[in-house]
């Protein structure tokens, strides 16, 4: 006897959507292009796709400045490595308060308690 079972797993990658040919332009542009970012972000987009999930690009504007708690933009230089938010006193890594950024502009409202509590519920039990 054999059994088979296959789990619908919600896979979806947020990732910024860079602008690979403009930043090959900079300085840094040696250090981008053998990284192969974009070639990377097609097998990514390629795998994911082959789970029946999928990678969402969204716009990098503000992804640093942006403060995940609060949503006030707080103003800093490229070296200054953490986020300090002025207004409500989150504090974290620089890159770390991006990438939440980056996954709340990518995240599909579901209605789910991760996501905070719903205004109504949904269903109302007797």
């Amino acid at each position: 006897m054999y059994v088979s079972w296959r789990f619908a797993i919600d896979l979806t990658i947020v990732v910024e959507e860079l602008n690979i040919r403009g930043l090959a332009r900079s300085r840094l542009a040696k250090s981008i292009l053998d990284a192969a970012w974009s070639r990377f972000l097609d097998i990514l987009s390629y795998k994911a796709a082959s789970a029946g999930g999928q990678v969402v690009r969204i716009n990098p504007r503000y992804t640093t400045q942006k403060c995940f708690k609060c949503g006030e933009l707080v103003q800093k230089s490229l070296s200054v490595r953490t986020h300090i938010c002025p207004w409500c006193g989150y504090v974290a890594d620089r890159d770390v308060n991006a990438a939440k950024n980056i996954l709340k502009a990518g995240a599909q409202p579901s209605g789910t308690l991760a996501d905070g509590l719903a205004d109504e519920p949904r269903s109302r039990r007797l």
